[in-house]
């Protein structure tokens, strides 16, 4: 669990080429069988180091690989989040049908799992997306989807992002 810590803590805070060793360390562990319960940590966070060195194969390993082990564990949240950030993957890599894509698969997991702060942000990146490709009505769509949640949960940052997107859109 330390190296997990560490490496996560260290991408966090913009030092990605320190904590690679650490998530290695922790995926090795992990491998070994000493233990499965940070599994999908170590992976993911290996994903997050590379991608924030923006070493685009490794970093899509490395995500995908944190899908496969969601999907065989089972765990709904880990699968939402996994689905999640391949959809950032894919966005910030111009890939806006596979983007979108994992954002709804992401969504629909975020709803099964009633985070609804996550689905909430998911629904305003499909918006970006459908705004990419000049369908604005059904980015305003996912807005107004948005928008109702953050406003129920009080999430003023998230919804400040929902209306300037919103803007574009109009």
């Amino acid at each position: 669990g330390a190296n997990i810590v560490w490496a996560q803590n260290l991408t966090y805070a913009g030092y990605p080429d320190s904590a690679l060793p650490y998530a290695r360390k922790a995926y090795s562990i992990t491998r070994q069988g000493k233990t499965g319960k940070y599994a999908f940590s170590a992976i993911n966070t290996l994903g997050n180091g590379f991608d924030e060195n923006l070493i685009s194969d490794s970093t899509l390993f490395y995500y995908n690989l944190a899908l496969d082990f969601a999907l065989k564990d089972g765990n709904q949240f880990n699968m939402a989040a996994a689905y999640n950030t391949l959809g950032l993957v894919y966005s910030d890599a111009g890939d806006v049908q596979k983007a979108y894509e994992y954002y709804l698969k992401a969504a629909k997991m975020f709803e099964a799992t009633n985070n609804l702060k996550s689905k909430a942000i998911t629904l305003n990146n499909i918006a970006t997306i459908n705004q990419r490709n000049n369908e604005y009505e059904k980015s305003i769509e996912y807005l107004m989807q948005a928008i109702d949640l953050n406003s129920e949960m009080g999430e003023f940052y998230h919804l400040s992002m929902n209306y300037s997107n919103l803007g574009i859109a109009y």
